[in-house]
């Protein structure tokens, strides 16, 4: 079996919302649909879906936005260490301007960015802040032993 990703989804409680924060990190809105009906239900295994959905691009990889309309889910409440969580990673050239200027525009952030001392990473730096729904967006300025396949 031969799979590539096709794209990474991500769901949101307010679409807007979430599509103004991931274009101002540089995506892409590629396109977008609405999706309901009986089949829709029986396939996600949520009845009464309302769904709405916008795909935004980060260069070869794709972000899919998912806005449950109907019915509407519940907040994201997981810790970085429980099961299931998740993180969306951006390699940036320039961690130090990244953080002033996302701190400026009132992004939250677990810390200031921390340099990365030892292992297969060592002298870059991370990262990590909050989307408008508290799910983990991290922030990665490679160190000189790491060859940056993401560019």
């Amino acid at each position: 079996m031969d799979l590539v990703v096709n794209h990474v989804g991500l769901t949101v409680a307010d679409l807007d919302r979430s599509t103004e924060f991931y274009t101002a990190l540089g995506g892409e809105v590629v396109g977008g649909d609405r999706f309901d009906g009986p089949h829709m239900d029986r396939g996600l295994g949520v009845e009464g879906v309302d769904l709405h959905v916008r795909m935004v691009r980060f260069g070869s990889v794709v972000l899919e936005l998912l806005q449950y309309v109907a019915p509407p889910g519940q907040p994201w409440t997981g810790r970085n260490n429980d099961v299931g969580a998740s993180h969306l990673a951006f390699t940036v050239d320039d961690i130090q301007a990244v953080h002033a200027t996302l701190v400026a525009e009132g992004v939250e952030f677990y810390s200031d960015p921390i340099e990365i001392t030892t292992g297969a990473f060592a002298g870059g730096f991370f990262v990590y802040a909050k989307d408008p729904d508290g799910v983990t967006v991290e922030f990665l300025q490679a160190g000189p032993a790491v060859a940056d396949t993401a560019r």
